[in-house]
């Protein structure tokens, strides 16, 4: 049976153990530093758009009654133009009725009296 064998010197063992102990810290410390960085640049325009979304619900509450009640005139007026449409509707109906009569009279021959 065949065995394979390292031998580490102790020198290279300090030579890794200081590479490790200076190279760890460094890019941890890099990383914690970026992050901070990070987070200092991206806290104002976070900050920004909660209280741009703040102010835009805040003029939502003024405005959304104010559109409401306009919503609400505008049906109303609408049902009133219908019922004014249904009548002249009506009346139209009346109208071609008369119309329908005088013109049968007048394909008679027979004049009508107004």
């Amino acid at each position: 049976m065949n065995i394979l064998a390292i031998v580490i010197d102790d020198a290279v063992m300090n030579w890794i153990w200081t590479g490790l102990c200076v190279v760890v810290p460094s890019v941890l410390g890099t990383l914690y530093m970026g992050w901070r960085k990070f987070i200092a640049w991206i806290t104002p325009k976070a900050n920004e758009m909660f209280d741009a979304h703040t102010g835009l619900v805040n003029e939502m509450k003024t405005h959304v009654p104010v559109v409401s009640e306009t919503l609400k005139k505008l049906q109303e007026t609408q049902d009133r133009q219908c019922e004014t449409l249904e009548q002249h509707g009506q009346r139209l109906e009346g109208h071609h009725k008369s119309l329908q009569e005088i013109l049968a009279e007048v394909r008679k021959g027979k004049p009508t009296q107004s």
